[in-house]
C-alpha cells in the first residue's frame, strides 16, 4: 500500500522537477563565474545577463557587453589624451614666442647714426653747397672749402632724460708746420673728436640736433702708473721658443697654428697673413716656466710678449697676452686673453 502511495505522489514530483527546470533562473556574475553573493545583496545588478539561454549565448552577450564598455573607456582615455596634447602643444607655443627685449633700444643706435651724419655734413660744407648740412640745421656757412676727413664713427654716448649726448671720432687731413725751420708744411691726418647732442621725441620716435657739433679734447690716457701683473722673466728656450713659433704661424703663416695649441683651442691663423717675420723680444710669465714646471700636465700660467712685427721695410712692436698650459713636458698656448694682468 505504501508502495502504491509513492507510485501514485512520483509523477507529481517529476512534473514539478520539469516545470523547476523549464523555468527561468536568475543567475549573475558571480554565479557564473561560481562566486556566492554577500548577503544583502540584490538578486539583479546592470552586469547581469538576459535570463535563460544557453551558455553560448551568455558568453557571447558578455563578450558584447565587455566590448561596449571597452569602447567606451577607450573614448574616455583618447578624449583626455587630445586634450592633454592640446594643452603641452598650447604651453610649448607660448614657451617658444620670442619674448620682447625691453634692453634693445632702437633710438640709441639710430642717434649714433644720425651723429656722424650730421658731423660728416658739418665738416664738408661750404658757403657754396650746404645742402646736407640744411637736412639737419639752417646756419650761416663760410668755409669755403670742405674739410677732408675719413672714418667717422660714434665712440659711445650718454643720456639724460630725452638728451642723448654722442661722442663721434675721425680722421681728418691737417697741414702741420714743421719744426724744422725752412721746411714746407706737411699735411696728415689727425683723428679728431666732437660731441654732438639731440633730443628725442618719445611720442613719435623721432630725434633732432640740439645746437652744432663741438670739437673736444680725445678720452684721457691710461694712467701712467698702471703696471702689468708679470714678474718672472721667462729665460727657458723651451718655453720662449713655443710663443715664438705660435705668433709666427699665428701672423706669418708659417706652420700650422694647431701645432702650437693645446687640445680644444679655437684659434685660427690671421689670413691672409698680414706679417713676413716675428720676432719675441720680451716674454714675462706669472709663474715660473721651465722644464720643471712643465713636467705637470695641466699648469696654466699667464704671460706677456712683447714682439717685433715686420711687413718688408715696414715694422711695428706689439704685445700680446697669453695662457700656456703644460702637456707631455711641453708648452702650448691655450689662449689669447683679452685682458692682461694689471695692477
Amino acid at each position: 500500500m505504501l508502495k502504491n502511495l509513492l507510485r501514485r505522489n512520483q509523477p507529481d514530483v517529476d512534473e514539478q522537477d520539469q516545470q523547476l527546470e523549464q523555468a527561468p533562473k536568475k543567475r549573475g556574475l558571480a554565479d557564473l563565474f561560481g562566486k556566492k553573493k554577500a548577503k544583502g545583496d540584490s538578486e539583479g545588478t546592470p552586469l547581469d545577463p538576459p535570463v535563460g539561454g544557453t551558455a553560448a549565448s551568455r558568453f557571447l552577450t558578455y563578450g558584447i557587453m565587455g566590448a561596449a564598455y571597452g569602447s567606451v573607456c577607450l573614448a574616455l582615455f583618447m578624449a583626455c589624451s587630445a586634450m592633454g596634447a592640446a594643452s603641452e602643444a598650447q604651453e610649448s607655443a607660448q614657451a617658444s614666442r620670442p619674448a620682447a627685449v625691453s634692453e634693445l633700444n632702437i633710438t640709441d643706435t639710430s642717434a649714433e647714426a644720425k651723429a656722424v651724419g650730421y658731423v660728416q655734413a658739418w665738416l664738408e660744407a661750404t658757403n657754396t653747397e650746404h645742402t646736407t648740412l640744411d637736412t639737419y640745421v639752417n646756419v650761416p656757412v663760410n668755409s669755403q672749402t670742405p674739410t677732408e676727413v675719413r672714418g667717422l664713427r660714434a665712440a659711445g654716448f650718454t643720456k639724460s632724460g630725452d638728451l642723448v649726448t654722442v661722442r663721434v671720432t675721425g680722421d681728418v687731413k691737417t697741414t702741420m708746420a714743421s719744426a724744422v725751420k725752412g721746411e714746407e708744411p706737411k699735411s696728415m691726418w689727425v683723428q679728431r673728436w666732437w660731441q654732438v647732442v639731440l633730443r628725442t621725441d618719445t611720442s613719435t620716435g623721432t630725434l633732432s640736433v640740439v645746437g652744432l657739433p663741438a670739437p673736444i679734447a680725445a678720452p684721457g690716457n691710461l694712467a701712467a702708473d698702471t703696471t702689468f701683473e708679470y714678474p718672472k722673466q721667462v729665460g727657458d728656450p723651451a718655453a720662449r721658443a713655443a710663443v715664438q713659433e705660435f705668433l709666427t704661424a699665428y701672423l706669418a703663416g708659417s706652420g700650422e697654428v694647431s701645432r702650437y695649441t693645446a687640445p680644444g683651442s679655437t684659434i685660427t691663423a690671421v689670413t691672409p697673413a698680414p706679417y713676413s717675420k716675428v720676432l719675441v723680444q720680451n716674454l714675462n710669465a706669472t709663474d715660473e716656466m721651465s722644464a720643471k714646471t712643465a713636467v705637470k700636465d695641466g699648469t696654466e700660467v699667464q704671460v706677456l710678449v712683447t714682439a717685433q712685427l715686420d711687413q718688408g721695410a715696414s715694422s711695428q712692436t706689439s704685445t700680446y697676452f697669453l695662457t700656456m698650459a703644460s702637456r707631455a713636458g711641453r708648452w702650448e698656448v691655450k689662449s689669447i686673453d683679452t685682458t692682461p694682468k694689471i695692477s
